[in-house]
């Protein structure tokens, strides 16, 4: 038997999960301490620090919650456990694990929050890797949960850590994720919510054999929305949703169905199981006001646990349409209380239903295509359901019980038991970890699907005839719902479904070797596109504009003047085009009003490096150094290239900077026509130029050794090393240089970066080839 000692926040869904542990356990010895969950933020950085005197010499693990960061606990540990001064105060150490019901890095803050407003909001994501850098491991409550952490950690290093120690770091972040961190699903208190339900439901009847209204909420469809009202859990969906379903069943009603066979329809009601948190009701207002009173059966949180668990038991179908999610505990406790599911595949949701089983009938991809038929084909199973319990829906129910029964206490505690005695025992977290997920395959594996073994006679019509649908071309695919998982790359931060977007960028790395970056722009995508057709090393994924500009630029059904102009630059057919009907849907997308002529919009991977030995045969040669500021890369790449300076080495900074969209509009879309190099060592490159070459480098810095800058001579076997824009050249790069020069200035202490480098390009270049336009971009 091990003691372990749990540290929660007092937040009710942590408290519940250890108190229930604690309740279920049969072989350890398991305490408990809340900490208050006031003021988290402060807490979540030194609360820790006052837990000295609640270990106890006897603990053997504890498992302290995400929301604290627990460097100064270990700290504090270690120097107890060396104090060789007084044995009497010497303990036993005992391992630390940290638990992640969520992690701030994928977390949504509020817009309002003083933290997301100032972006220090990173700061407390900075506290999980801080605390994976000391604890003894890392636990999250899902995969799903874990994957999102694993892919936002080295996102973070690479935009905070200083240059000199990102390598390092995220070197290490990569050995801890893989060797530190395991998963460990909730156990739930769902046998307590049966005891507060009654034995059976009130069975739902066909409308037309329902005459008053006291019949018709007794004998409707109960469709459960059991989530907070806030955007996170995207109600808007969920909202428009409904709306599609009714305006289905209408049709139906009215004989719109190309099916002979109408199906048996009754009237839906809605289960609000949530408050809504914003200040002026938003969602609570839109609901009441876009719904019949006598369709909103029950709006708001409960009062108690029994309450709830018998507005649970109403429910015939649970939907979410949730953007985050890290587990789904109110989901898990309403299905295990009757209701059939109806979720998003993606989030945690195919980890508690797997897809083989459940995907075909209870996950959807989209609500307003999938999603909608297989809500109205629950809808209809459940109103002909066969009396006897023996029909389709009541298997049903059964099946997805079954699969959610896996997280009640009475099968979890046995697995917690055996995974924190095997930590217990030293056995790495991984392994016991393993054990785990194996063990709960096996039991999810024995669930079978139930709706399309099923000899159902369900007659809805399809998404294609009941919605208003843009009819699309062959070159475009229209998006008509901003969330649509089809553009989820294209979001900003603050809208981002980060488990769908981690889990598109994760596909596209191993898959493709691909890493996204998003620009966009008019000018810059025709020129992009132009570069592409020249041969330029760009990979193109996929594109997103308003059905307008896209006839304009791209369509090949059209002669029009504007088209001509620009020789009809076309989409590699390989990348997808998403057109909206509308500006406003594609500025919802976006977060923000987007200029009407330049809405274009495109994910590619760029800069693709090219080898040293291609820049060494086309000088001359600019080279950055640790250049930050991607409008000074832009603006600098855009006069190399109109003076004919083609070739680019970058340091990781300046590479970084290059992916930025912000370059490409500063370089006009010129930057495009370059080919890169990509140096981890720009003091070698110089080296490696010099030697295979004979190419002369040039450093640009004002310092004691340095001369006015003079044209270099007749040929172009020359190279410029521009420095930092606030420290300049880096003094071990200017040694490697042949030689150092600067532009003699009259007044101020220096010039721009972007200035420096036009004046220094132009001069070193003045005696060399003659620059003739040459009437195009050719990057060749």
């Amino acid at each position: 038997m091990a003691v372990i000692r749990f540290f929660v926040m007092g937040f009710a869904s942590h408290q519940t999960w250890a108190s229930g542990y604690q309740r279920a356990s049969t072989q350890h010895d398991v305490r408990i301490e809340v900490i208050s969950g006031e003021r988290w933020k402060y807490r979540m950085m030194a609360a820790c620090a006052e837990w000295e005197d609640k270990i106890s010499p006897e603990d053997d693990i504890l498992v302290v919650d995400g929301m604290f960061d627990v460097t100064v606990l270990v700290a504090i540990l270690q120097s107890r456990g060396n104090n060789t001064n007084d044995p009497n105060a010497r303990i036993r150490i005992p391992k630390v694990y940290v638990y992640f019901h969520e992690n701030q890095f994928t977390t949504p803050f509020t817009s309002q929050d003083r933290d997301k407003k100032n972006n220090t909001h990173w700061h407390y994501g900075m506290a999980h890797w801080r605390s994976l850098l000391v604890a003894d491991g890392f636990i999250f409550n899902s995969q799903t949960h874990f994957d999102a952490f694993a892919a936002a950690l080295p996102k973070m290093i690479n935009e905070q850590c200083p240059r000199d120690a990102v390598q390092w770091q995220l070197q290490r972040a990569d050995t801890l994720l893989k060797t530190r961190c395991t998963v460990l699903p909730y156990g739930l208190e769902l046998d307590e919510l049966v005891q507060f339900q009654s034995k059976k439901r009130p069975r739902p009847t066909p409308s037309s054999e329902l005459t008053t209204p006291v019949e018709q909420a007794s004998g409707s469809v109960k469709i459960l929305w059991n989530a907070r009202l806030e955007e996170d859990k995207n109600p808007a969906a969920f909202l428009d949703l409904i709306h599609q379903i009714r305006r289905r069943i209408t049709s139906i009603k009215k004989g719109n169905s190309s099916n002979e066979q109408k199906p048996q329809q009754c009237p839906i009601q809605l289960i609000i199981l949530g408050t809504d948190p914003s200040k002026d009701r938003k969602w609570e207002n839109r609901i009441r006001k876009e719904f019949p009173p006598e369709m909103i059966l029950h709006f708001g949180w409960c009062q108690d646990r029994k309450e709830y668990a018998q507005w649970l038991q109403k429910a015939h179908i649970v939907v979410s349409t949730a953007k985050h999610e890290t587990f789904g505990i109110s989901i898990v406790e309403s299905v295990f209380s009757g209701a059939l599911p109806l979720l998003p595949n993606r989030l945690s949701y195919p980890e508690l239903f797997p897809p083989e089983t459940f995907e075909q009938d209870h996950l959807y991809s989209n609500t307003r295509k999938d999603g909608v038929d297989k809500l109205l084909q629950m809808i209809d199973m459940i109103v002909q359901n066969d009396n006897d319990d023996t029909g389709a829906y009541e298997a049903a129910k059964t099946r997805a019980k079954t699969a959610v029964s896996t997280f009640r206490w009475a099968n979890m505690s046995s697995i917690y038991d055996a995974f924190f005695a095997s930590l217990a025992e030293g056995d790495s977290i991984t392994d016991a970890g393993s054990v785990v997920a194996s063990t709960i395959k096996k039991q999810q594996q024995s669930v079978r699907p139930v709706l399309a073994e099923a000899d159902t006679s369900v007659t809805v019509t399809s998404s294609q005839e009941c919605q208003s649908e843009i009819a699309t071309t062959t070159e475009a695919i229209v998006i008509s719902n901003a969330d649509d998982d089809r553009v989820a790359l294209f979001r900003p931060k603050s809208l981002r479904n980060y488990n769908e977007y981690n889990r598109q960028v994760k596909e596209l790395k191993e898959k493709q070797g691909i890493e996204v970056a998003l620009h966009g722009g008019r000018r810059t995508t025709v020129r992009m596109l132009e570069a592409i057709s020249l041969g330029a090393k760009i990979k193109p994924i996929s594109f997103l504009t308003t059905q307008e500009l896209a006839d304009n630029l791209f369509m090949n059904d059209s002669s029009s003047k504007q088209k001509k102009e620009h020789q009809m630059v076309m989409i590699p057919k390989e990348s997808p085009l998403y057109v909206t009907k509308e500006k406003k849907l594609l500025d919802e997308i976006r977060g923000q009003k987007l200029n009407t002529g330049d809405a274009v919009l495109c994910m590619i991977q760029f800069p693709i490096a090219s080898k040293l030995q291609e820049l060494i045969q086309n000088p001359p040669i600019l080279m950055f150094d640790n250049v930050r500021n991607a409008e000074n890369l832009g603006s600098i790449l855009r006069t190399a290239f109109c003076l004919g300076i083609k070739s680019i080495v970058a340091s990781s900074t300046a590479w970084a900077a290059l992916k930025d969209s912000r370059a490409a509009r500063c370089s006009m879309g010129t930057m495009y026509y370059h080919r890169f190099y990509q140096t981890h060592n720009l003091k070698e490159t110089i080296g490696e130029i010099q030697k295979q070459s004979g190419i002369a480098v040039y450093g640009v810095e004002i310092g004691d050794n340095a001369v006015p800058v003079t044209p270099h001579g007749p040929n172009n076997n020359w190279a410029a090393v521009m420095g930092n824009e606030d420290a300049g050249l880096n003094p071990e790069i200017a040694k490697a240089c042949d030689k150092i020069v600067f532009v003699p200035q009259a007044h101020g202490d220096s010039l721009n970066v972007g200035h420096a480098a036009a004046i220094t390009m132009f001069e070193l270049g003045r005696e060399g080839p003659k620059i003739e336009h040459d009437g195009k971009a050719a990057c060749t």
